[in-house]
């Protein structure tokens, strides 16, 4: 049986590649699966995706789309364009999408329209986030024919929204398996060094570019008042980077970085104090590790990491972001549980239902 497995950002790329390491693992025995792997970007001048393949030990894409930034309707058209004409060529028997890109929604319509039928890795977003990529997850939901759940938070999420319940199956966080396979790589980036920085000791922050320059400011003052001498080093990219320099404000404990690989960061997360992001992606890492978390929005994707693990939502409060960095630094922060199924056997069992679904 053919997959077509579907990548559109780092993210999916680190869900995926457990499962394909068991696809792998097993295509020598018992050869039931076989997968194209496509990416529907450019690769090109993806120096740390291209490094991120090598490292998770899985190919570089058998395909790759070709489809440049743009609009979502941009995107939705010419990626829908060139998939169309891969399955021109070769159709598989099954469409493997994760998370809720448009990128991922444009190949999951094109799928059901060729008759192919369609998988949604991490389905089961929750009703009351209202942003494009939830709307995504919810198109990708109402069309695909086989939706795995990460929690039963998210079967919830999928029965609210009347999905027949023989399509919902709970296989677990994929995501958590490849990021404990690759833990024992971790490894100290040179501002380890530069900074000085020792473990349990230093805070990291990661801010996303659509951050204004006056919610920047805000925050950054929140936590040099907050955290009085201790090291806060801010992974950013070269927009935030800019964002950040135009607030004004400095401090010599406070250090600006650029985006890190995958293994280099992970090792600054791990051995820090806590870690303070505006997106949903540290919530699974710093759940697994124990390490406090203060994310900046009012909901999350894995409701399990706020109720089970480090996670705790503060929204742009700054009352609330202050209290959680006192909590952290008093040592009164929660130590939290692994969810449910985060066993590292979720990638085995995603691929053991592709074989008996298909």
């Amino acid at each position: 049986m053919l997959i077509d497995i579907i990548v559109a950002s780092e993210r999916d790329v680190l869900k995926i590649a457990s499962v394909i390491n068991i696809i792998d693992s097993k295509q020598d025995t018992e050869g039931i699966l076989d997968y194209r792997l496509i990416y529907t970007g450019k690769l090109q001048h993806q120096y740390n995706l291209v490094e991120l393949f090598k490292q998770l030990n899985i190919p570089i894409p058998d395909i790759t789309l070709e489809v440049e930034p743009d609009t979502e309707s941009a995107v939705m058209a010419a990626t829908m364009v060139r998939y169309e004409k891969i399955l021109g060529v070769h159709n598989p028997d099954l469409v493997l999408v994760s998370g809720g890109s448009t990128a991922a929604l444009a190949c999951c319509i094109t799928a059901a329209k060729h008759n192919i039928k369609t998988a949604h890795l991490e389905a089961g977003a929750p009703l009351n986030i209202q942003e494009p990529a939830t709307i995504n997850y919810r198109l990708i939901d109402s069309i695909a024919d086989y939706l795995f759940t990460t929690s039963h938070y998210a079967n919830e999420h999928l029965r609210m929204q009347h999905i027949a319940e023989n399509k919902i199956f709970l296989a677990g966080n994929t995501f958590i398996d490849t990021f404990h396979k690759q833990m024992p790589a971790f490894r100290q980036p040179a501002i380890w060094n530069r900074y000085r920085l020792q473990p349990q000791k230093y805070f990291v922050a990661s801010i996303s570019e659509e951050t204004t320059t006056a919610q920047m400011k805000e925050l950054l003052l929140c936590l040099l008042s907050s955290i009085a001498k201790l090291p806060i080093v801010i992974l950013a990219t070269a927009q935030v980077l800019k964002t950040i320099e135009l607030t004004g404000v400095k401090a010599r404990h406070l250090f600006l970085c650029p985006h890190l690989p995958f293994n280099e960061s992970n090792y600054l997360l791990q051995y820090a104090m806590g870690a303070i992001t505006d997106n949903s992606h540290w919530q699974d890492e710093t759940t697994f590790m124990r390490i406090p978390c203060i994310t900046l929005l009012n909901n999350t994707y894995k409701p399990e990491t706020t109720v089970n693990g480090t996670n705790e939502l503060t929204g742009w409060n700054w009352d609330n972001i202050s209290t959680a960095l006192r909590k952290i630094q008093d040592g009164k922060w929660k130590r939290g549980n692994l969810p449910y199924m985060w066993d590292r056997k979720s990638a085995a069992r995603v691929v053991s239902l592709l074989k008996n679904l298909t």
